[in-house]
């Protein structure tokens, strides 16, 4: 490997560039195997420094993070997880990735909501709304998550379920109730 990277920068030959791209990858995902994370993505960088459309080095940088994220010494540190998990995400959105990160966001909004206090003001309701409309801009992208999120608050009970009866239950039902009730319970801060 080291005899070989600087020689790519002088070649025009997209043969041997994409023999030391397949090289690098091949080495991180043995990196990867071995829970050696930093080490792996190095080697992902130096191939999309080659080529910065490498599909396994974009693919090897989202599993590496991915699986540093879900790690045993990631676990206990949710915001760790999260950063991680956006960062693979900005490698390759596949469902893994988003579904573990809109968890986790419904989770940290969830624990925003309960430590808050009933007497608190209205502004401090918005990092659980962001983590609740965060999740679901990943999970549902043909929703209009931002127009609806605006609307929930004004919605009745009653709404909400007529709404999105036809929404299977899932993660997303569950978030949508979620924001729903964090937008409901800022608008009775506001005194509305």
């Amino acid at each position: 490997s080291d005899l070989l990277e600087p020689g790519w920068e002088l070649t025009h030959d997209y043969g041997i560039k994409e023999l030391l791209c397949a090289y690098l990858c091949e080495n991180g995902f043995s990196l990867n195997g071995k829970k050696r994370f930093p080490e792996a993505r190095k080697c992902f960088e130096k191939s999309l420094q080659i080529d910065s459309n490498y599909f396994q080095a974009r693919k090897g940088m989202a599993i590496s993070y991915h699986n540093e994220a879900m790690s045993d010494n990631s676990k206990d540190n949710s915001d760790k997880v999260i950063n991680l998990l956006e960062k693979a995400y900005e490698y390759e959105n596949d469902d893994t990735i988003s579904s573990s990160l809109a968890s986790l966001y419904n989770q940290k909004g969830l624990k925003i909501l309960d430590a808050l206090p009933d007497n608190t003001s209205a502004f401090r309701c918005d990092p659980a709304i962001e983590c609740f409309e965060k999740g679901l801009k990943l999970l549902r992208a043909d929703l209009e998550i931002t127009q609806i999120s605006s609307d929930l608050a004004y919605m009745e009970e009653d709404n909400f379920n007529d709404m999105f009866e036809g929404l299977a239950d899932g993660l997303p039902k569950t978030m949508l109730r979620n924001l729903w009730i964090a937008r409901r319970f800022k608008r009775r801060l506001k005194g509305y």
